[in-house]
């Protein structure tokens, strides 16, 4: 059971995912402090750094899917899949779970939330099933995704405008 759980740890790069949860904290604080609003409550900017998580969680398991064959004839035998510690299909269910609870979540956070949401689940399939192979388009989707989570974190601590207010959890 442990070594499953290292894997899918390993399949999700799971460190990368707790940085763009802490990425959205970041920005929820810059947001609401240069909006003049009071931070959400805690269990809203948890839930928005989950959103987070879960859609990264699910970029990196369908990459991993996506790359099976490249990474068994380059012999990367140090990803999940190709060593036979998490089959493709458990790797996409993950993918695909982790995405849709997400975008769920996300629901819940209010119109603008969701929308950031919706709109990079769908870039990060677009990344990996065609634009990483595009130069500036995938370099472009890569940069986006770093900087989507701060903008996401604002927008869950603003209302984002005329995006519709959060829900307050």
């Amino acid at each position: 059971m442990l070594a499953k759980l290292k894997a899918i740890w390993k399949l999700a790069r799971f460190e990368h995912a707790l940085m763009l949860g802490v990425a959205v904290i970041l920005g929820a604080v810059i947001g609401a402090k240069g909006a003049g609003v009071a931070l959400p409550g805690l269990g809203t900017m948890a839930l928005a750094a989950l959103v987070s998580i879960l859609i990264e969680v699910g970029a990196f398991a369908q990459n991993d899917v996506v790359d099976e064959l490249a990474d068994r004839a380059n012999k990367r035998k140090g990803r999940p899949i190709v060593a036979g510690e998490v089959s493709a299909s458990e790797a996409n269910a993950i993918a695909w779970a982790s995405y849709v609870i997400g975008c769920a979540i996300a629901f819940f956070l209010g119109t603008g939330p969701f929308a950031i949401a919706v709109l990079f689940t769908a870039l990060s399939v677009a990344y990996n099933y065609r634009l990483k192979d595009i130069a500036l388009a995938g370099n472009a989707c890569i940069a986006a995704s770093m900087a989507i989570p701060f903008v996401f974190g604002s927008v869950v601590a603003t209302g984002g405008a005329a995006w519709g207010a959060p829900l307050a959890v």
